[in-house]
């Protein structure tokens, strides 16, 4: 075995066994820690012929070379993000351009994710949102009403519809942090008019609500009211001010 493969073979071996996504460390069991003695030989990392600098210096321990992950994958054309709440490291295709296959006219299914790229003035980011329960109803209403007994009742030929959604914030230029809320969500009726929030309803915890730096997820509820005849309202996240593009949901 030449010494090109040998380097293939510890890089390959390094992406699947990293300990670091960015600055943070990873334990290697989700509930166990153990110390390794480590050494730092100045290693350095080639990639096509040019050296890569990393913020985490690599290391090896027991015989494995240790590489930080999003460093290497990002230099040979992969994108990595991390979602918290499974400690999964995802290591996809570079994107810069998602074509989703949902529409306006097509909103996806409840627990289908959606990717998209957000640029306006103040942040350009990547998001995967993914609608994860909807209840409506005399359901949504006890669930609303148990959160908190002065919640209102929903006005008359009006019901609740409970979303619970889930975004993943797949990349951020710069080290900047995403503010997530519901008012990133639109509602609108199946004839295709927008329906009002209803700002002073407590909702269950956790609420869909939080700043996320890279890699950060959070999963949480919010409220709409609809119609009660409406068959099929939508929901769309982050459309653009003329109304196009944008993620769009079913919640039957």
């Amino acid at each position: 075995m030449g010494k090109k493969q040998r380097i293939k073979d510890m890089t390959v071996g390094a992406l699947i066994g990293c300990m670091f996504v960015g600055g943070m460390p990873m334990a290697m069991a989700a509930v166990e820690q153990i110390n390794l003695p480590v050494s730092y030989n100045d290693i350095k990392i080639v990639v096509d012929g040019k050296n890569l600098d990393t913020e985490n210096e690599p290391f090896i321990s027991a015989g494995v070379t240790y590489l930080p992950v999003r460093a290497v994958a990002e230099a040979v054309g992969k994108n990595v993000s991390w979602d918290g709440e499974t400690n999964t490291v995802y290591i996809d295709e570079e994107k810069v351009e998602y074509e989703n296959i949902y529409s306006r006219n097509n909103p996806a299914p409840l627990g289908e994710r959606q990717t998209l790229n957000i640029d306006n003035e103040a942040l350009s980011y990547t998001a995967t949102v993914e609608i994860t329960d909807v209840e409506r109803g005399d359901s949504a209403w006890k669930k609303i009403k148990a959160a908190n007994m002065y919640n209102p009742e929903p006005k008359d030929g009006m019901e609740y519809i409970l979303v619970k959604a889930k975004i993943i914030i797949d990349k951020v230029e710069g080290d900047k942090a995403v503010s997530i809320n519901k008012y990133m969500f639109d509602a609108f009726s199946s004839t295709g008019e927008q329906y009002d929030f209803y700002d002073v309803t407590v909702v269950p915890a956790p609420e869909f609500k939080g700043d996320l730096y890279e890699g950060g997820s959070k999963e949480g509820y919010f409220t709409f009211l609809v119609d009660k005849k409406d068959e099929a309202p939508k929901l769309v996240f982050e459309r653009n001010s003329d109304g196009s593009g944008g993620l769009w949901f079913s919640i039957e």
